[in-house]
Order: structure tokens, then C-alpha cells, then sequence
């Protein structure tokens, strides 16, 4: 076992968790974990950097898939895309999203909510949502309203150290619309300090409902063999 997004969606798959669409917000180019775990179900990919478009075309060949070439926020409306490349390579690093512009290379985009991409895009079944957007994520969290309720699974990156601690917002924001944390992975550190995570959260009926999700309350006596401390 390995404290990686992978893995962890490997897990939740095999011990039943449903998952009808995958609602994948800020996919950049790709995410392969999610590729990986869910190649048969329909991927709605939201990604308003169309640099990032061709690869995206290329990356989900052969897997069902809509490209939104939109960002998402909290209200529908416009904003501004700011582009940033911190390694100097010419590239694209990171994109931030701002009701002005913040950095030399920017452009305005259309921001839907995640209201209305549920709404359209899944309807029914159950959604397995992703959110990676550099620090704004809590906000496109808001605009989901009572959809969010729709979504057995919600992945979101939290950064610890970079401006402010960002992870304790969105447990207990998720906590108080009926989510648990299952997981946390992908641990990233720089100079040595632990600067971001994902966290996974799984919809607290779920949970309850699915006993191998629930492995204090499934009724089976202690098993020490089943116990794994990491890194020691």
C-alpha cells in the first residue's frame, strides 16, 4: 500500500465504491490516475487553458470524454486566466484564475459552476469528482449547491505551506455537507517543509453502506496481520 492518488482509487474501485461519470476540474493535460482507474466511464474534463487542449485531445483517445474549455468558480461569469511558467523553461507551470489580472500573460475566460456541469453533463449516477486548480478550490466547491450531494467521491489538492494552511478549510467544509475523509496522498514537500496534498472524501452514506470502506464497524474481530504503519 502507497499514500498515492492511484492507488487509493484503485482501492475504492475494487471495494465497490459507484461511480457512473468522472467530473475532472483542472485537468491540464491529463490525469493519468483517473485514465487508469475509470478508462470505461465518461470523463467531463474542464480545463479553460486551451495550451493544454491538443494534449488533452490526444491523452483520452479511445475513452469517452467532453472537453469544457471553460474554468469553474463559485458563481457563473467571467474572470481572468493568469498563465505562469516559475521553472523559466517557456512553458506553462500552474494557471490562476482572478477577477483581475495577476501576471503578464493573461486572458478573460467564461467561469461555469459545478451546478451546471452536473446539471448538464450527469444527471444520474454517481460522480467521482476531482478538483486541482492552484488554491481556489473551496470556492468552485460553493458552486455546486445541493449537486454536490451527487457525487460519491470528491478529490481535492490542498496546499499546507504555500500561502496559507488550506487543508483544515476543505475537511471541514466537506465535513459539513456529509463527506468523510478516507484519504490523504500525493504528499509534496519543498525545502524539506510539507507543502500540498490531495485529500480523497467519500460521501458519509457511502461509507457507512460499503463495509469494506468501513473497517472498524464491518463486525470481524482485530486482525494485527491487517494493520500497516508506513515508513517505519
Amino acid at each position: 500500500m502507497r499514500p498515492t492518488k492511484l492507488e487509493s482509487l484503485q482501492l475504492l474501485r475494487q471495494k465497490g465504491l459507484p461511480v457512473a461519470t468522472v467530473l475532472d476540474v483542472g485537468v491540464h493535460q491529463q490525469t493519468p490516475e483517473l485514465i487508469r482507474v475509470y478508462p470505461d466511464v465518461r470523463h467531463i474534463l474542464v480545463e479553460p487553458a486551451i495550451e493544454f487542449h491538443d494534449s488533452i485531445r490526444v491523452n483520452y483517445a479511445g475513452i469517452d470524454h467532453v472537453l469544457v474549455p471553460k474554468a469553474c468558480g463559485e458563481f457563473e461569469g467571467a474572470a481572468f486566466l493568469n498563465i505562469y511558467d516559475i521553472t523559466g523553461f517557456g512553458g506553462i507551470t500552474h494557471t490562476t484564475i482572478t477577477d483581475h489580472p495577476s501576471s503578464p500573460h493573461y486572458r478573460q475566460i467564461d467561469i461555469t459552476t459545478l451546478n451546471s456541469l452536473i446539471l448538464m453533463f450527469a444527471p444520474k449516477g454517481d460522480i467521482l469528482l476531482k478538483v486541482d486548480v492552484d488554491g481556489v478550490e473551496l470556492k468552485i466547491l460553493k458552486g455546486a449547491g445541493a449537486c454536490l450531494q451527487k457525487c460519491s467521491c470528491v478529490v481535492v489538492e490542498a496546499a499546507l505551506s504555500i500561502d496559507n494552511n488550506l487543508f483544515f478549510d476543505r475537511v471541514q467544509y466537506m465535513g459539513e455537507r456529509g463527506f468523510e475523509l478516507w484519504d490523504i496522498v500525493d504528499f509534496c514537500y519543498y525545502k524539506d517543509c510539507l507543502s500540498q496534498v490531495d485529500a480523497v472524501f467519500v460521501r458519509h452514506d457511502i461509507k457507512a453502506n460499503l463495509l469494506q470502506l468501513n473497517p472498524w464497524h464491518d463486525g470481524q474481530v482485530f486482525d494485527s496481520g491487517k494493520w500497516i504503519a508506513l515508513f517505519q
